[in-house]
């Protein structure tokens, strides 16, 4: 059998030494030793504590026999198979197995380990729980199980000792609450718990976590509300929350995180008005908070966020004009459609949808600029030219076609582009007609 690592060594610092180094060999399965730098010789390190350091193996995974094992990092190789023989290296420190292609369940003696302070498996296809105990006995630092099919409830205390930094369970099958003891954890950099099955009242506390950089607790169950404790998440530059059912404000001491780089609130049941101290966010990039129901107007402080190139707040109720800045110039198409009391002056390069409703009835087909007549203007999308540019355009000569619901005109904007506008005739009221632009 061919075991094939960058370097058998007695320590870490020697690894990382000499990692561009590689040694190759050939080892019988039931002696597998680490070769010394330091001698030049090989050594039975099943006599003292050692680190490996990406292995790259090809085959199954034997280390029942290396009981004094502290790092092992066998990751992104081809190792099946599942991870029984974990058990047997109860003096490990760091595990990583990431990108392998394990299966079956965790050993249940790993949550016994009493010096383990950092898990790496994600994407392998794991299943089952987590032992309740992961993490609790040592100065626990970051755990990721991302990408596997982990179900059950989350270890409670693998912030025990108040040292985690990373906590990242996305793309599982996780079920219950997150438990109270994370939202005291202020060790914490990167909390990531996304696509889950998670549920409960979202932890109050972690929103004024002091260190995090990232919160993602999106496409899960949970319910609650944000708080003030913004107002301390100095460190906090994504938040990601969308696909829960979430509501009540966003808390004016948003303001507060102003490291801010990406908010994403869609797709849940916040409401009231879009607070004017999001304007304070000067490093806003991305701001998503389409399929709630947020009300009032859009603050005209939004366009002080300088940094912001991306917007979207379709399908809420809000109300009034778009401000007029390059932000909004540049939109997509549909970040503003679904607010039914939008309107804008403005001129963007998007297709929209106009209905316009006659007040006095004159006769269909004239000369003269249909602008000079009283008009009631809806926008329902943003427009991409004004009401008078589609009514000066509203002419015999510009006439293409006519149906039996009504006419459609070629209508030549200021800018060159093209237009069908179709002048729909309301048969239940002689004074109604109607314009759908295209």
């Amino acid at each position: 059998m061919l075991w094939r690592f960058p370097l058998p060594i007695h320590a870490e610092e020697s690894a990382r030494r000499y990692a561009h180094q590689q040694l190759m060999l050939s080892v019988p399965q039931a002696l597998f030793v680490g070769v010394s730098l330091q001698t030049g010789g090989v050594v039975n390190c099943v006599q003292e504590p050692f680190t490996i350091i990406f292995l790259h193996l090809t085959e199954k995974f034997p280390v029942g026999f290396l009981s004094n094992l502290q790092f092992l990092d066998a990751s992104i190789n081809n190792l099946t198979g599942d991870l029984s023989e974990i058990r047997h290296l109860n003096k490990l420190v760091s595990l990583q197995l990431f990108y392998d292609q394990f299966s079956g369940q965790v050993p249940s003696g790993l949550g016994e380990f009493k010096n383990l302070i950092g898990l790496s498996l994600y994407g392998n296809q794991l299943t089952g729980p987590l032992p309740l105990k992961l993490g609790s006995w040592a100065e626990f630092d970051f755990i990721d199980v991302s990408e596997n099919f982990f179900t059950g409830p989350i270890p409670p205390k693998m912030c025990k000792q108040g040292k985690m930094r990373r906590f990242l369970v996305l793309q599982n099958n996780f079920t219950r609450e997150i438990p109270e003891s994370y939202g005291n954890c202020t060790t914490l950099h990167r909390f990531r718990v996304s696509k889950n099955s998670l549920s409960g009242v979202i932890l109050s506390g972690i929103w004024g976590l002091p260190n995090l950089d990232i919160i993602d607790i999106s496409n899960n169950e949970f319910e609650g509300s944000l708080n003030s404790g913004f107002r301390n998440a100095k460190a906090l530059a994504q938040l990601f929350l969308g696909d829960n059912k979430l509501y009540g404000d966003l808390p004016p001491e948003i303001s507060g995180a102003w490291a801010l780089v990406s908010i994403d609130l869609s797709n849940n049941q916040f409401s009231g008005e879009i607070p004017a101290t999001i304007g304070d966010l000067k490093k806003l990039d991305n701001l998503h908070l389409s399929n709630n129901n947020f009300s009032g107007s859009i603050p005209d402080s939004l366009g002080s966020c300088v940094s912001l190139s991306y917007i979207n707040i379709a399908q809420n109720s809000l109300t009034g004009k778009i401000p007029v800045n390059s932000l909004f110039v540049e939109a997509y198409n549909d970040s503003f459609m679904g607010n039914n009391g939008l309107c804008s002056e403005i001129l963007i390069s998007i297709a929209c949808f106009l209905y316009l409703k006659k007040k006095s009835a004159e006769n269909e087909y004239r000369e003269r600029s249909l602008k000079e007549d009283s008009w009631k203007m809806k926008s329902f999308h943003l427009l991409s030219f004004t009401e008078d540019e589609i009514l000066d355009g509203i002419k015999q000569e510009n006439l293409i076609g006519k149906g039996g619901s009504g006419s459609v005109y070629r209508v030549v904007l200021r800018t060159g582009k093209e237009l069908e506008v179709k002048h729909i005739w309301n048969s239940g009221a002689a004074d109604d007609s109607y314009f759908t632009v295209y």
